[in-house]
């Protein structure tokens, strides 16, 4: 009796994965070749792991932050490595590894939530994180920020089974991928050395986070300490007073709505728009939930500790001056998604008839979204990079050439990647053949006879080789437009004689 009762518990749960995985799997994969994004920061990411495969040279420095002029570590440019080799080169490879993370983030949540709440809780947390529009937007593409959903729930298994050094290997990780991602690490940290007193586990954790952490290190020591310079250069112009800034409970309330306008119902993906009623049942569900679970047992302390990870974040957050994105709190995805979820472990009928209430309504307004971006129209940005580099190479020939950006495209690394790839690639040193590429726009003589047509370094310190044209912050030679050709979708190449 006991084994076919084991037996027939592993065929449901089984089941239960299967199901997670074929809708995760459609969410995150369906069209994925067409409509993963490719601008200039997934350009620049691009160049650079191809450029670690080229010359087999690993760099030490990750992406540029958003603010405060830091770089991250360099850990996602080596996890997109194996996604281009397997895809033969092809941008989509890295996408699909994100997105196979976030199909194992679904799954993941499904065994974290039946363990610390119930199976009703694991499928619903599930359910969240594979039909939320904004969950599978920032893990289908490939982004440094779009790996973090994924190892914060591998830092939730570990928290639980108390593993200091995987859980500061992780930490490590997360530092690589965004520095306000260290609000939870810090939280994580601090609450299992609370618990156990351990200075052997603290030091653990240091150890596993230096050694993950470790190329960025190298590049700190070799570099007089740049991006520790800059960051506490950053802090103290935060520090700063502004009259014009909001006061800290201003932002701290504005993040806390953020929170369920943006990552509950999704609305930077929604027209910028939220229904007033999904804010006010969010709300009421969580308070509902926090006060029906029952009082003794895992679910109510794993719930209560779900909650100081939300409070610490928008604390935290509220420090910075700027609004925060989506992408700077990817570490709440699954956290967000175990505690709308976890109105299903609680221990009033009423509240977990609530819960359904409020999750045929997230659906109602959720899928829809979903289904729009899943059958959206194509992005058609690998499509214009190559068709530009193969318009520049016919063109072109065996001669040597430079290409620019005109001053106002911001996608220049989308083009240079697939340049970068044929048999003539564009050349650091000046050339008197010149291709300017304009979007949305045909090239005109302003762009031709721009003093500073040449004063744009590279996207990234290790992509210094291929800037494809000499830096100069001011030209004044001579240039002649000879044509301004219309290549796909809104994109002209100008064709530019220098020196005559």
């Amino acid at each position: 009796m006991a084994k076919f009762m084991i037996s027939k518990l592993n065929l449901r749960t089984s089941f239960i994965v299967l199901g997670i995985f074929i809708i995760s799997s459609i969410t995150h994969l369906y069209r994925i070749n067409e409509l993963h994004t490719f601008h200039n920061d997934e350009g620049r990411d691009a160049m650079i792991a191809s450029a670690m495969i080229e010359t087999g040279s690993p760099t030490l420095l990750g992406p540029q932050t958003s603010v405060g002029n830091m770089y991250l570590g360099p850990i996602y440019y080596y996890f997109m490595v194996p996604g281009l080799l397997l895809a033969g080169g092809d941008p989509v490879g890295p996408a699909i590894m994100i997105a196979l993370s976030g199909i194992l983030t679904s799954i993941g949540l499904y065994f974290y939530g039946r363990r610390m709440f119930s199976a009703w809780v694991g499928v619903a947390a599930a359910l969240v994180m594979s039909l939320s529009p904004i969950f599978i937007h920032y893990t289908k593409s490939s982004w440094n920020p779009n790996l973090i959903p994924f190892i914060a729930l591998l830092m939730l298994f570990t928290y639980d089974k108390k593993q200091y050094l995987f859980l500061g290997l992780l930490g490590g990780i997360l530092f690589q991928l965004h520095y306000v991602a260290m609000l939870f690490f810090a939280t994580l940290t601090l609450s299992l050395l609370y618990q156990s007193r351990s200075v052997k586990g603290l030091i653990t954790i240091i150890g596993g986070f230096f050694i993950s952490s470790l190329p960025f290190w190298v590049f700190e020591i070799r570099h007089d300490w740049i991006n520790l310079q800059a960051f506490f250069n950053f802090i103290i112009s935060e520090r700063g007073s502004d009259p014009n800034t909001p006061s800290y409970l201003s932002r701290f309330i504005q993040n806390g709505l953020k929170i369920i306008t943006d990552l509950i119902a999704s609305k930077t993906l929604t027209n910028n728009t939220t229904p007033n009623f999904m804010v006010v049942l969010s709300a009421i569900l969580l308070v509902l939930t926090k006060f029906t679970l029952p009082k003794k047992g895992l679910a109510k302390s794993t719930y209560n500790f779900l909650l100081i990870i939300i409070l610490v974040s928008v604390a935290g957050t509220s420090i910075l001056r700027d609004a925060i994105h989506p992408h700077y709190i990817g570490y709440l995805f699954p956290i967000i998604s175990l505690a709308i979820a976890a109105v299903f472990a609680s221990g009033s009928k009423i509240v977990r008839i609530f819960g359904v209430i409020f999750f045929v309504v997230w659906l109602i307004h959720s899928v829809p979204v979903t289904y729009a971006n899943m059958t959206a129209g194509d992005s058609h940005q690998k499509l214009k990079g190559r068709e530009v580099a193969g318009y520049i190479m016919r063109d072109a020939k065996d001669h040597k050439y430079n290409v620019v950006a005109a001053y106002d495209n911001s996608r220049e690394t989308t083009y240079l990647f697939y340049l970068h790839k044929l048999n003539n690639p564009p050349t650091n040193e000046a050339s008197d053949l010149l291709y300017i590429i304009c979007e949305d726009r045909p090239c005109t003589e302003e762009d031709v006879n721009s003093p500073a047509i040449y004063n744009r370094g590279p996207a990234h310190p290790s992509l210094i080789s291929y800037l494809a044209h000499p830096y100069r912050p001011s030209s004044d030679t001579t240039k002649t437009l000879v044509s301004s050709t219309h290549i796909v979708y809104g994109v002209w190449v100008a064709r530019v004689i220098v020196g005559q």
